[in-house]
């Protein structure tokens, strides 16, 4: 019996290594080439996306990923809406991040994600976040100019008051998000 449950083991731990992980370069082949000429609005998730395992969005996206995990743990659900190759220090990855709890609690997340041309993780920006629960909502919605500035809308009701404002972000040339103060 002893040996029984070594040669099971060993078994188990050749078949969960041989399992193939997907790279970056497979995801990239895998999803849509968004194009745009001057502007391209995001106020809600796009329909069509390709469902990503949990596993795949840990290894491509892992800060992305243990950031939320702490919050939501294992009932998010992850799916690759698009990409931006056209930029030569990064690509664009387009990442949505679904949610919906019990008693209420509903939430999804449309990420534009900068990765390096050899799939390194740069930073993450919430285009379109939608999180409602029984007293409150956030909802924001963006528009991606092809200068790669992004002005962002929010509004948020809690409390039964209204807020709200707009936000000017810009890609840098290393693929993170800057906030630029509106004048």
């Amino acid at each position: 019996m002893k040996h029984f449950i070594i040669y099971l083991f060993i078994a188990v731990s050749i078949s969960v290594n041989a399992q193939e992980k997907i790279v970056y370069k497979d995801l990239l082949l895998a999803a849509t080439e968004i194009e745009f000429t001057d502007s391209l609005n995001f106020t809600e998730c796009p329909e069509i996306f390709i469902p990503l395992d949990s596993s795949t969005v840990k290894n491509i996206f892992n800060p992305l990923y243990h950031a939320a995990g702490k919050s939501w743990g294992n009932s998010l659900k992850w799916s690759l809406a698009g990409k931006i190759t056209s930029y030569s220090n990064y690509d664009l990855v387009l990442l949505i991040e679904k949610n919906e709890g019990n008693g209420g609690l509903y939430f999804n997340t449309l990420h534009l994600v900068s990765m390096s041309k050899e799939g390194r993780y740069i930073a993450s920006f919430g285009l379109h976040i939608n999180r409602n629960t029984k007293h409150s909502s956030y909802n924001t919605s963006s528009s991606l100019y092809k200068d790669l500035s992004i002005i962002q809308s929010t509004k948020v009701f809690a409390s039964q008051k209204k807020f709200g404002g707009t936000h000017e972000y810009k890609i840098n040339e290393a693929g993170m998000f800057v906030y630029y103060a509106r004048n």
